[in-house]
């Protein structure tokens, strides 16, 4: 599989469920680095660093202690860092309530995609994301 060089950024507080999108990943040829942080306040702290290379992509939990991933996307669209505000987030949650799905594109997630329960599934969407995002939509350099 041919990938862009960018990160995938992986904000979840479930270091099981991070584990397995990761061994996923591995298994779908995904090359792309993945980088696990484990809140929204982690997340934005690394997407703030000046030294951090932007991901091309974030995989955002909502159902997480501190800032949800609801309030972890308004601050990343919000930033003043234009860098940031542009990078992919999808939705990548357990989460399958029409309110959260409607909130989720309201704050301009790009996808909102229910963590599929099965391997099969898991492989299915991690196939879909890397495609979709790294060798299909063509993005700001």
């Amino acid at each position: 599989m041919q990938s862009a060089p960018f990160d995938i950024l992986v904000v979840d507080d479930s270091e099981e469920d991070a584990r397995l999108l990761t061994l996923f990943a591995r298994r779908a040829r995904v090359e792309n680095p993945i980088v696990h942080m484990n809140s929204g306040q982690a997340a934005l702290d690394y997407l703030s660093a000046s030294d951090t290379v932007p991901p091309g992509l974030i995989l955002l939990d909502i159902r997480m202690p501190g800032l949800d991933g609801h309030e972890t996307l308004q601050l990343i669209r919000e930033h003043e860092n234009a860098r940031t505000a542009v990078i992919p987030v999808v939705m990548l949650t357990t989460s399958d309530d029409d309110e959260d799905i409607r909130k989720a594109y309201e704050m301009h997630a790009n996808s909102y995609i229910v963590k599929p329960e099965d391997a099969e599934g898991f492989l299915r969407v991690i196939h879909s994301l890397d495609e979709y995002w790294f060798q299909v939509v063509r993005r700001p350099t």
